[in-house]
């Protein structure tokens, strides 16, 4: 029969035109990656963008002997930001951003190849056979190319948090407690959010892991040292943490670190704000638009205390599900319990911008593994992806303009798209390996181990 007869069975010309041509598929996915890569490349040659010229500002400033933060400038950083920065001063803030953007690159290829070998240990484990992963890590960019792109323009700063987060998880799982404990406290010492992966560690008693992280820190800190005068060291480090934690502690769910809070802030302290208290008139995040409503009108201080009561209760409820003992370090859910991390970290940071979304992808590439072994669909997974998709990937400014995107993201409806990623993983988390499947919920069995010894 002709390869072209219309009595072809449809699974022949399935593997006729996907299977037999799979390899210039992944060629096309290849070269479709690196035109993406590219266009924001070209576009920085042309002039600097992002946040980059703030950074390399901050290492101008502690180069100068400057107040780091004068003017509010970098003020979530600490200050050994500035000094990993210091190398770029020996050429243009431009030129520098265009020498590191193939960090970008790096960091990619170290978070795909960590994601690949926790995946690795469950299968060996397991005893299964390994899933081939290039299309789940093409699935899993997809899904986050929008965040991606943005950090992009970052050089991927943001991307390489999630990764090295990743990597110390690797080093942890083969025994090597202390680069675990190194490398986190290193990403903790470049911006505060990492820290909840060693709160993690610190959740599953695995102390070697906590002391080395620690150590790291208050190394990173007084490094600053070597070019700060002491005096400018203790007014510089009392600034930056008088301001931080004013900004996180503050009860008005409208004001944060940076002051008032922008639209564009994904966190979900100001999410929940936004629902309970009425922005003032002229505040940034409130819109003059007839689809804009507003609805629970309850003072600043009550909004707050309502909003923290939430946030410490879902907290709270995700921590009675996090089982405190080790009993493998290769087990399933420890990587979905590592995933949830990195969610946590998106809405419980006090700021959250589209390229630390980037954050969501090692959420997408377990789930695309996980779907791709038990060929099994959820209806519930399918509405959370539908949701996600339709309001990151769809509904976008170039498809529905300025204003409403801009409505989106006053209701906060990324901010929701993501939270609703929570049950799901702690439904994973908690099912027992032969049980755990896509469309059933199964009690947790847990085996008890001794904890790590102080």
């Amino acid at each position: 029969m002709s390869s072209l007869s219309p009595l072809e069975p449809s699974s022949s010309r399935w593997r006729r035109w996907v299977v037999d041509q799979e390899i210039h598929w992944k060629r096309a996915a290849l070269i479709l990656g690196l035109v993406a890569c590219l266009v924001p490349f070209l576009q920085l040659w042309t002039e600097p963008r992002g946040d980059f010229k703030l950074h390399y500002e901050f290492a101008r400033r502690l180069w100068q002997d400057e107040l780091l933060y004068f003017g509010g400038h970098d003020t979530p950083y600490p200050p050994f930001w500035a000094v990993v920065h210091l190398p770029c001063l020996l050429v243009t803030n431009h030129q520098a951003q265009l020498l590191l953007y193939p960090l970008f690159l790096g960091a990619f290829g170290l978070l795909v190849y960590s994601l690949k070998q926790v995946v690795r240990q469950q299968e060996l484990k397991q005893q299964q056979k390994p899933v081939p992963l290039f299309w789940i890590a093409a699935g899993a960019t997809l899904l986050t190319s929008r965040f991606l792109l943005r950090d992009m323009t970052e050089c991927g700063v943001n991307l390489l948090l999630v990764a090295g987060a990743w990597w110390a998880l690797v080093r942890w799982q083969k025994g090597d407690d202390r680069s675990a404990g190194i490398t986190l406290g290193l990403l903790t010492a470049l911006k505060c959010t990492p820290a909840l992966f060693i709160a993690w560690f610190v959740w599953k008693r695995q102390w070697k892991v906590v002391r080395s992280a620690i150590g790291t820190i208050l190394i990173c800190m007084l490094i600053p040292l070597i070019w700060m005068p002491l005096p400018l060291y203790i007014e510089t480090m009392h600034y930056w943490g008088l301001t931080l934690f004013t900004g996180m502690g503050t009860a008005d769910p409208s004001q944060g670190v940076l002051g008032v809070e922008p639209l564009q802030n994904m966190s979900l302290k100001p999410a929940i704000g936004r629902f309970l208290m009425h922005l003032p008139e002229g505040h940034v995040a409130r819109m003059e638009h007839p689809l804009y409503l507003d609805f629970f009108n309850l003072g600043p201080v009550w909004a707050g205390r309502l909003a923290w009561l939430v946030m410490g209760g879902l907290l709270g409820l995700i921590l009675t599900r996090i089982p405190r003992q080790v009993s493998d370090r290769n087990e399933e859910q420890i990587g979905w319990e590592y995933a949830l991390g990195s969610i946590l970290i998106l809405l419980y940071s006090p700021i959250t911008w589209g390229q630390h979304c980037v954050g969501l992808f090692p959420l997408f590439f377990l789930a695309g593994q996980k779907l791709y072994r038990e060929r099994k669909w959820s209806t519930a997974l399918t509405g959370l992806l539908g949701f996600y998709i339709l309001i990151n990937l769809v509904l976008n400014r170039g498809l529905i303009g300025k204003d409403f995107t801009w409505l989106i993201d006053s209701y906060h409806l990324p901010t929701l798209s993501i939270l609703l990623f929570v049950p799901l993983l702690l439904r994973f988390s908690r099912q027992p390996e032969s049980e755990q499947s896509l469309e059933s919920v199964a009690l947790p069995v847990t085996l008890q181990t001794e904890p790590e010894a102080v």
